[in-house]
């Protein structure tokens, strides 16, 4: 929904988060409900969720208003959702909720298949188009002056209104068009692979060119791997897939290196395994080829027919390895356990919705891989025999308790129980010895973590998202030195993380959002292998996050701000850039002690707040008067008493920097500071712009392509000074460059502004934006006067867009031999590359 928005979802035990084999997505949703509160929620959205709730559909439905950090939880569920149902009523186009959330679900029906069903209620998809276009009020007033926004909006619109769905006139009534949705939405979530053809149509021809590919130069363990690939894991991830196929002695890691070498699977961005169709079917039918008319004969089954007849006339072989049986939602199909007596070799097994009935002794003892979607027990039978298994992946199960008595399982690497809301508490640990990753995402009941979870040697993973009932980690959980990820997002009880999480010497990411964790450990900062943190709205890499982390502990509302600083102290001395959101008068003195420090980012909301920032900073770290810089009125021409000009260049087109820095400083020296003018606005490959005292402004041209090729900056800084203090370069502090329309500025020390690299070049760039007003200050210590800064926006081509140009009058031929020399230095850049 839109408008006005808070969560509620229905479900049934038959309908637990759905899972879709084609991306290899958890859905927590099955259907995400978008609409115009005020317009269809007592009447038509009302019935629709009531027919979905009562169908055991899980529906996300927001009724009350989102605010703050709600507003990504909320956006989480649409991209959490199977199927996004839009309703589209006379007034939607009015709402940025509305819009906003369109845009998400269009996105995710690009990106992640997400299912959209249109429902045009009061509203005709061409008359939606033009409304956006043609509305003064509302979502477009909003957007007024935000084209992006709008044209994102408008993307969204034309692409949800030229989908296929239901218009309300068409209808005798609204209780037929609903009872349509809601059959449509239960065939689609019941939707699976298993519509592939037993027999695809003309690869016999090309089965044997694969056959001989494969066995070039390669062991039988190739063929099984590629041929595992063909039939159960396409679309999973590679780490999961190469640790269970290890598990089955297959030697994984090498195999599945040589079918990407060989072009018959491919990695995708998110590390999944793709396949070619073609080469899918191709790869099936080589299993199918060596016993066509007795699947109990074949070496896998992945046809649901194939599987069910095996299964449902206990004619299982010793041949079957690999079994895939998955069955809609609401099959009442029960399955003698019986059945799998016979199939002993078995090392793959994969279900969904099945219902097992007998003793589970029966279910093969070489088992590796047990994937069980929809697991109907509260407990795993103690006379299931799981020695051998490595990943057990249960999702979405009914289960209360993992074991009554648990087995020690030395093999057992991946434990995955995702989604299980009757789930309580984790299992004893001190059988699962070697376990690496832990997976408990999104189970809403579990409160307990067993102690044993300390003495897990080698696990690598373990993720809590949305354990909602989980209180704060068991201290021995801090002990785990091998542990890479921690995930606790979405755990709303767990309100601290201890100081101890400093001994998780391997901890590289920690994600932690949506937790009642309000004070961050300072020990987290010592950490030297944390690379990615997004804790308590903080995120990003850790070198980024840590420096805001620092000041948050310093912020107005921390109780003892004496031991922040403290803190602060014994772990920052090597910070070489920070990034605040606030800038405190007790702690302005610190900055001097962090002697790597080469700049400060900081970031307003307002320009009344920018304004009082930078008047702290003046009077504060610079000790300059911000007064006296905004009312000391300088004489257009030099004084009696000027001393000469001081050149700071900034940027990484080295060589033109210097070129124009060594002209203008040849002409002081040949012409004498009183009979000599800078250059202007002459010449194509600069744009030149003077202010009086300390600041210059200037706005960033507006051309794109001047913009991004923006090489360099140098300021020419006119000062006058006592007979004490006529070094200038020795007493240059500082350099702000003020974004007077991002509300932002950049602090650099003396010593950093002049000797810029790349890394602060683009931190700098990428600060301020076409048509940005800028303003920069060169301040300088006591005695020194500034008395007219001029700057110079360097470019590495000719200059296209219009400005006021800077009025000089050149003097004995400098510019033009400082042209000349541009010129000179210019070509070279372009022919040497």
């Amino acid at each position: 929904m839109a408008s006005s928005a808070s969560s509620s979802s229905s479900s049934s035990s038959s309908s637990s988060s759905s899972y879709s084999e084609h991306s290899g997505h958890i859905w927590i949703n099955d259907v995400f409900l978008n609409f115009r509160g005020e317009d269809t929620r007592k009447k038509f959205v009302s019935h629709l969720y009531s027919a979905l709730s009562h169908a055991g559909v899980r529906t996300f439905i927001d009724d009350n208003l989102w605010k703050g950090s709600k507003i990504k939880k909320l956006f989480r569920e649409i991209q959490g959702s199977r199927i996004a149902i839009v309703v589209f009523s006379n007034n939607y186009a009015d709402s940025v909720w509305c819009l906003d959330e369109l845009v998400t679900i269009m996105r995710c029906q690009r990106d992640k298949g997400q299912l959209v069903l249109p429902v045009f209620y009061d509203i005709a998809p061409s008359e939606l188009r033009r409304r956006l276009k043609k509305k003064k009020g509302g979502a477009a007033a909003f957007a007024q002056g935000y084209n992006d926004i709008r044209q994102q909006w408008s993307w969204a619109l034309t692409q949800a209104s030229e989908l296929s769905g239901w218009h309300l006139k068409n209808y005798r009534t609204e209780s037929d068009v609903i009872k349509e949705i809601v059959e449509q939405v239960l065939i689609k979530l019941d939707e699976t692979y298993l519509s592939i053809t037993t027999f695809p149509v003309g690869v016999e021809s090309r089965v044997q060119d694969v056959i001989n590919l494969l066995k070039k130069n390669s062991e039988r363990a190739c063929i099984d791997i590629f041929l595992d690939i063909c039939c159960f894991f396409i679309g999973e991830d590679r780490a999961y897939v190469t640790t269970i196929l290890d598990g089955c002695e297959l030697y994984a890691e090498i195999g599945i290196q040589i079918l990407i070498e060989r072009s018959l699977i491919k990695i995708m961005k998110n590390n999944k395994l793709a396949m070619h169709d073609l080469l899918r079917d191709m790869g099936r039918e080589i299993v199918r080829k060596r016993s066509p008319e007795k699947p109990e004969k074949r070496s896998r089954l992945w046809f649901h027919e194939d599987a069910l007849e095996v299964l449902r006339d206990n004619t299982g072989t010793k041949a079957v390895m690999g079994l895939a049986l998955k069955l809609q939602r609401a099959s009442k199909v029960c399955i003698n356990t019986k059945a799998f007596e016979k199939m002993n070799k078995m090392r793959l097994l994969q279900l969904k919705h099945v219902q097992l009935v007998g003793d589970y002794e029966y279910l093969p003892k070489h088992l590796r891989w047990l994937y069980w979607y929809g697991f109907p027990l509260k407990y795993i039978p103690n006379n299931f025999y799981q020695g051998n298994v490595v990943a057990i992946d249960l999702r979405c199960s009914n289960l209360k308790q993992v074991w009554r008595e648990p087995q020690l399982l030395e093999r057992l690497k991946i434990l995955n129980l995702s989604h299980s809301r009757c789930l309580t508490s984790t299992p004893d640990f001190s059988k699962v010895p070697n376990l690496e990753k832990l997976i408990l995402k999104d189970c809403p009941n579990l409160s307990v973590v067993h102690q044993s979870i300390g003495d897990l040697c080698n696990i690598l993973l373990i993720n809590l998202k949305d354990c909602t009932s989980l209180g704060n980690l068991p201290r021995v959980i801090y002990k785990l030195k091998s542990l890479k990820t921690l995930i606790i997002s979405g755990c709303s009880k767990i309100d601290k993380l201890e100081e101890d999480i400093i001994q998780m010497e391997s901890l590289t990411t920690l994600i932690a959002d949506f937790t009642s964790v309000k004070k961050v450990p300072f020990s987290i900062v010592r950490s030297k292998s944390l690379g990615y943190i997004s804790l308590c709205g903080h995120e990003g890499l850790a070198h980024d996050v840590f420096p805001s982390l620092i000041w948050s502990w310093m912020s107005p509302t921390t109780n003892d701000i004496s031991n922040c600083i403290l803190q602060f102290r014994n772990i920052s001395t090597s910070l070489v850039s920070i990034d605040v959101h606030n800038i405190l008068d007790d702690l302005l003195p610190m900055l001097s002690g962090l002697l790597k420090l080469r700049s400060i980012s900081v970031q307003c909301h307002s320009e009344l707040q920018l304004i009082g920032e930078l008047r702290i900073l003046l009077d504060g770290i610079c000790d300059v008067s911000f007064t006296e810089l905004e009312t000391t009125s300088y004489a257009s021409e030099i004084s009696e008493d000027f001393t000469g000009y001081h050149l700071i260049g900034m940027g990484s087109y080295h060589q033109v920097i210097n070129m124009l820095t060594n002209s203008i400083s040849e002409g002081l020296t040949s012409n004498g500071s009183s009979d000599f003018s800078l250059p202007g606005n002459n010449y194509p490959e600069w744009l030149a712009y003077t202010g009086e005292g300390h600041s210059v402004v200037f706005e960033v041209p507006y051309e794109e392509s001047d913009y991004h090729h923006l090489k360099g900056i140098t300021l020419c800084v006119a000062y006058s000074s006592t007979t004490q203090n006529t070094a200038a370069k020795c007493c240059l502090i500082s350099v702000f460059i003020v974004n007077h329309t991002k509300f932002s500025m950049q602090i650099y020390k003396g010593d950093t502004a002049v000797s810029f690299n790349d890394e602060e070049w683009q931190g700098m760039i990428s600060s301020i934006g076409p048509g940005e007003k800028v303003e920069i200050f060169a301040i300088f210590g006591h005695g020194i006067t500034v008395k007219r800064t001029t700057l110079y926006l360097i470019f590495g081509q000719s200059i296209t867009a219009e400005t006021k140009p800077l009025v000089v009058k050149p003097k004995k031929n400098i510019v033009t031999r400082l042209a000349k020399r541009m010129g000179e230095c210019l070509c070279l850049n372009q022919s040497g590359g």
